[in-house]
């Protein structure tokens, strides 16, 4: 497996009103070892109720506005605006494009794009994503979305939980959260016990992960729990977690159902940062 990385990171501007806030917690991604923003505007075509087509050195300008107080805080930061039929989709193709290791998305957004972002683009985006996305959430306000940023993403690797299934669509997840306890602080591991893995062969491969990251330095609990799974990570995550860490089953092997099931549901009901890994296998 090549070295993990997130030096390059794509994010996804829609210029919501609560958006300016939570592009201040950008800065923050430096302490991943991110040094450069790929910040990019897609505009929809062929959606009779988007007026954006046709404004493309407008949203650039806006772009650039939006980047300079991030290239004050140190980051090297590009613009970008693009017209898709298939903005999800397209977006997800320019982290290839630009060589970024990694998407950033809001989960939600309250502007004309409402819809469109909510109800598919974050979804649609994690389907199609061949690298890690960031999933961070937008609220109502710009007031309420500070808060978030002060609480959360301003300290996002505080304390990191690894939700893992023990199968081996996860291990790329496993490697990240491995590659992240660098920089973080507290990352604790979890699987929620299925009929695949007795609970003695769950607990030897988290015993395994732990002893690696104590390696590292990182303090580190193993937790077992039953039920749900999007319920029981969602329950775990309420105890001050800044951060979880998903893998995202299948490359087109039944991935809408699997993100819908898990994924997709942690990301709009936990109410913290989630980082979603795709799966190579």
């Amino acid at each position: 497996m090549s070295e993990i990385r997130f030096n390059k990171v794509l994010v996804g501007v829609d210029f919501s009103p609560a958006e300016s806030a939570l592009l201040s917690c950008l800065p923050e991604l430096k302490r991943w070892g991110t040094d450069t923003l790929v910040m990019a505007h897609m505009v929809p075509v062929g959606y009779t109720s988007i007026s954006g087509y046709g404004h493309e050195a407008d949203y650039l300008k806006d772009l650039e506005k939006t980047a300079e107080p991030l290239r004050q805080a140190g980051l090297t930061v590009e613009t970008l605006v693009r017209d898709s039929t298939h903005p999800a989709k397209a977006f997800a193709a320019l982290a290839g494009e630009m060589d970024a290791n990694m998407i950033l998305v809001g989960s939600r957004s309250h502007n004309f794009l409402h819809k469109l972002f909510l109800g598919s683009f974050a979804t649609e985006v994690l389907q199609h994503s061949r690298v890690p996305v960031l999933i961070e959430r937008i609220e109502k306000s710009a007031q309420q979305t500070a808060e978030a940023c002060e609480a959360v993403c301003r300290q996002n690797l505080d304390k990191v939980l690894l939700a893992t299934d023990l199968s081996r669509e996860v291990i790329e997840a496993e490697q990240t959260a491995i590659a992240l306890s660098e920089h973080a602080g507290q990352l604790n591991l979890l699987t929620v016990l299925n009929k695949e893995f007795s609970a003695e062969a769950a607990k030897d491969h988290l015993e395994a992960l732990k002893n690696r990251l104590v390696q590292r330095g990182n303090t580190t609990e193993i937790l077992m729990a039953a039920g749900t799974p999007s319920e029981v990570i969602i329950s775990e995550a309420r105890n001050d977690y800044t951060l979880i860490i998903l893998g995202k089953h299948g490359n087109g092997r039944r991935t809408e159902t699997l993100i819908g099931s898990t994924a997709e549901t942690v990301c709009r009901d936990a109410q913290r940062p989630v980082l979603v890994v795709p799966s190579t296998t």
